[in-house]
């Protein structure tokens, strides 16, 4: 299979407000796509709503060739450009795995997952045991005496989300 074939998640950015309108193209000319939406729980004064939540505004996760990822930048007014690294003419490509530990972590987590950019120190490592995240292998760190969950996704950044202490347990590394 030539480098041109193989599929690659790339990072597009969209118009402020089109990542539903995006996606629906993207489904109708049959081109893998996901957009990082999480539900909520939100308290009015007098009831609580599910509300969906994109955890990274203005952006669509496209899973195509080299070959034709410019088709729906240049077919859909509402994508206008990719996430580039190394220069202004090459798209960063999300490695399967980051794409695969992010989906997992935005889907079952309970806990608002949150973006970060920001460069991580090196923390424990550790394994989630049991909940909607079982299975998990991150970063440990403490935020305001809360216990979060970091994966570094490379290319993005990291994700975090909260997890209750009982639910980890340390990676021995020999």
């Amino acid at each position: 299979m030539k480098e041109d074939d193989k599929l690659h998640w790339y990072v597009a950015y969209t118009r402020a407000h089109q990542e539903r309108k995006v996606g629906e193209y993207l489904k109708s000319c049959g081109v893998e796509f996901y957009i990082a939406i999480q539900k909520e729980k939100h308290k009015w004064s007098d009831r609580y709503k599910i509300v969906d939540r994109l955890v990274i505004p203005r952006v669509v996760f496209i899973h195509t060739t080299a070959a034709n990822r410019l088709m729906p930048l240049q077919r859909y007014p509402g994508l206008f450009r990719y996430l580039t690294t190394q220069g202004p003419y090459t798209p960063a490509v999300v490695r399967d795995r980051e794409m695969e530990l992010f989906r997992m972590m935005v889907d079952r987590s309970v806990t608002p997952v949150e973006l970060t950019e920001a460069p991580l120190r090196p923390g424990m490592k550790i394994r989630v045991k049991s909940g909607p995240l079982a299975g998990l292998e991150a970063e440990l760190i403490e935020l305001n005496s809360r216990h979060k969950a970091i994966v570094r996704l490379g290319t993005l950044g990291a994700a975090s989300a909260e997890i209750a202490t009982e639910d980890i347990e340390p990676i021995k590394t020999d």
